[in-house]
Formats: C-alpha cells, structure tokens, sequence
C-alpha cells in the first residue's frame, strides 16, 4: 500500500466516539448524539432522518479541550429504524467545503482521537467497548474497493465492498437478498490478488450514499482470524488462518 492510499484509508476511516451532538435541517433542531467521527464527517444516532442530500448544521463540544464547533454538511446516507438490523440507525454527515479554521480545531480533534486508538494494544483494544457493548474495532469502518466472490450464489460472480471492518462489510449490488441469509464468500486483494475465504449474514439492505447494497456481518471467525482478516485488508497478506 502506499503512502497515498495509506492516507486517504486513514482519513476515512471511522472512529466510535459518544458525544452529545445538536443537528438542525429545516425547522427541526434535535439533541443527538454522535456514534462515529472521521477527518470529513460524523454518524450521529437518529430514528427521524432527513433524505440524503439534505443541508444540516451540526454544533457540538468536542472533547480533549477542542471547544465548541459549528460545522454545516450534508446527509450522504441514512440507515432506517426499519432497515438497522445489526447497526445503529442513524445518518452519515459529510462535511461542506472551506469553513476553516472549524474544519482546522476539527482536524485536531480527530488527531488527538487517532492517537488515542493507535495507543491501545489489542488486549486493551478487546477491552474497550462502548455503552451497548460493540468492540470498538468492529466500527472502525474503512473504505476499500475490494472484490468479493460468491461461493454459493450461482446468479451472481463477484460484486465489490463499499467500506470493510473487522466485522463486516458493505457490498454494492442490486440484487435482493433476506436478511439473516447466510452466505459463503472470498474476499480478493485488488493488489496481491490473494483471496480471504469469509461467511457472513445478511444484517441489511439499503443505500449508502445513494448506492444500493447489503450489509454483512463476518461470522464464525475468532480472534486470530479477525487479526488476520484486517492484516489482509490492509496489505494483502493473507498469512496464517487459524
């Protein structure tokens, strides 16, 4: 991976954090709070959500003496109370353009949240979950054009991920799936060419940023296997399954 890719992946990437986030569309102002945060946005759990492409602001406290922000962005996908099986429904808000020096305290803040993770050792990474009991690295979501074959759906040769974790993985395709369908897959490196044989559940299905797909969790993998999944991911190497 190079140092290009390897910054756009970590400036994608998503970072659980809960904090207290107010977010106004129109005449409604409601008091949420954030699931996620990455360098060009933030998650905020919701059950009523405006439609994707709406114009919200965002003002909320950020920690590590950051101060108060007041960010205005857009909603860039939605996941529905109806549609949350396995996720936390809410909506995705990217961030518009310029607004420095905001965007500049914003930056800093998520430095000093990255700095926070990368400080853990796994042993504190296993131990450190949130207030509804999700490890914190299965939010951890990055975005990768990854090729993923079917094994067992004879309609359909490979499709490609959206954005991975360590517990599962968006795959863009129209076809229709039920959820808690279970289904056998191998995920292919784009620049080894190795493949990562997976089985996962179907936990959803829906947009994300306007395209359609389907939410899979990675089951059956313990451990050793779910480091080895992300080492893959993010070089390739698909080293020793156990």
């Amino acid at each position: 991976m190079t140092e290009e890719s390897e910054a756009e992946g970590r400036r994608s990437t998503r970072y659980l954090i809960r904090v207290p986030v107010q977010v106004g569309f129109g005449e409604h102002v409601l008091a949420l709070q954030s699931q996620n945060v990455s360098f060009d946005g933030i998650f905020v759990r919701c059950g009523a959500l405006p439609k994707v492409g709406t114009e919200v602001s965002v003002r909320m406290r950020l920690p590590f003496g950051f101060g108060d922000v007041a960010l205005t962005g857009n909603v860039v996908h939605v996941i529905l109370p109806s549609n949350a099986v396995g996720r936390v429904p809410g909506m995705g808000i990217g961030w518009g353009p310029d607004q420095e020096p905001t965007r500049e305290r914003w930056r800093g803040f998520v430095e000093k949240l990255v700095a926070c993770y990368e400080a853990l050792d796994t042993a504190a990474m296993v131990k450190l979950v949130d207030d509804i009991g999700v490890d914190v690295r299965y939010n951890v979501r990055r975005e990768f054009a990854l090729k993923v074959r079917f094994r067992d759906v004879d309609s359909l040769s490979a499709v490609y991920t959206r954005d991975i974790s360590v517990g599962g993985i968006f795959l863009m395709t129209d076809e229709v799936f039920s959820v808690g369908q279970l289904l056998e897959l191998d995920v292919v490196h784009p620049r080894t060419g190795a493949s990562f044989p997976v089985r996962g559940a179907i936990r959803w299905q829906g947009e994300k940023s306007a395209r359609p797909g389907v939410g899979v969790e990675l089951i059956e993998m313990n451990e050793a296997q779910r480091d080895a999944f992300w080492k893959f991911v993010s070089n390739g190497d698909i080293g020793p399954l156990r």
